[in-house]
C-alpha cells in the first residue's frame, strides 16, 4: 500500500504513531522502518515518503499548524521509540478523534519540552529497541541487549537511565505488558500463548507483571 510519495507540508508539523505493522518511510532520503509504538515526527519543509508491504497497518497521522506550537524550531525530523515521548497508553485507550488529537499534541509537547529525552540522539539505542519490539518472545538479557547495541552492560544501562529513565529491565517488562495488553484487546489468543508471544517464560510471570502494572490481571482486562 503506498502512501505520500515526494510530500512536503510547508506549514505543519506531521505526527504519524504506528499502532500496528510497519511503514517503510524516506525522511530527507533516508529510508527507515517505523514499527509499532514508534512515532514519526516530519517538521515543516522536510521531504518524505512512505509505504507498506502489509496491510495489517493502523496509524493516527495528525497534522498540526506549525505556527501554534511552542518551540516548533526545536523538532527534528525522525522516527522516536514511544517511551521517549511518554508512551502510546493515552492514545491507545483514546476512543474519540478529539482524544487522539490531544493525544498527539501530548506527545509533541514532550518532545519540545524535553528534546534531549525526546530525541535518543544515539543510534545503538534506536536500534536496539526496535531489535527488542521485532522479537519480544526471546529472553533478552542485559548482555545479549549490551551486544545488540553494541555497549558494554554498564554502558548499557546508563544510556537507559539518561534517555529513558529506566533500567533495561523495567523497560522490557513494561513494553511486554503494553504489547500483551495490545493482543488481549485486539486478539483471541490464549492468556497463556500471548504470554510466551511477548517474553514472559509462564502465564504467572505474564499475570504478576501486568497487575502490578495495570491493577487487574489479564483475563479481567479482557473483559473489562
Amino acid at each position: 500500500m503506498e502512501g505520500p510519495q515526494n510530500a512536503r507540508h510547508p506549514d505543519t508539523v506531521e505526527i504519524c504513531v504506528v499502532l500496528e505493522g510497519q511503514i517503510h518511510v524516506i525522511l530527507d532520503g533516508v529510508e527507515r522502518i517505523q514499527s509499532l509504538g514508534e512515532v514519526a515526527i516530519i517538521p515543516p519543509g522536510v521531504v518524505h515518503s512512505s509505504w507498506t508491504q502489509r496491510t495489517a497497518i493502523e496509524e493516527v497521522v495528525a497534522h498540526l499548524q506549525a505556527d501554534g506550537l511552542p518551540g516548533r524550531d526545536q523538532l527534528q525530523a525522525g522516527i522516536w521509540p514511544s517511551e521517549a515521548l511518554g508512551g502510546l497508553d493515552a492514545l491507545r485507550s483514546a476512543r474519540t478523534l478529539d482524544a487522539r488529537e490531544a493525544a498527539v499534541l501530548a506527545l509533541v509537547a514532550a518532545s519540545v519540552e524535553n528534546p534531549d529525552r525526546a530525541r535518543l540522539t544515539d543510534p545503538r539505542m534506536t536500534r536496539l529497541l526496535s531489535a527488542v519490539r521485532a522479537r519480544l518472545d526471546r529472553a533478552w538479557p542485559v548482555s545479549e541487549m549490551a551486544r545488540t547495541a553494541g555497549m558494554s552492560p554498564r554502558s548499557l544501562r546508563r544510556a537507559f537511565q539518561a534517555s529513558l529513565g529506566k533500567s533495561p529491565r523495567a523497560w522490557l517488562i513494561a513494553l511486554r505488558v503494553q504489547r500483551a495488553a495490545q493482543l488481549l484487546d485486539t486478539t483471541d489468543r490464549s492468556v497463556s500463548d500471548i504470554a510466551l508471544a511477548v517474553g514472559f517464560n509462564s502465564t504467572s510471570r505474564l499475570s504478576e507483571a501486568f497487575t502490578r502494572s495495570r491493577g487487574m490481571p489479564p483475563s479481567t482486562w479482557r473483559v473489562r
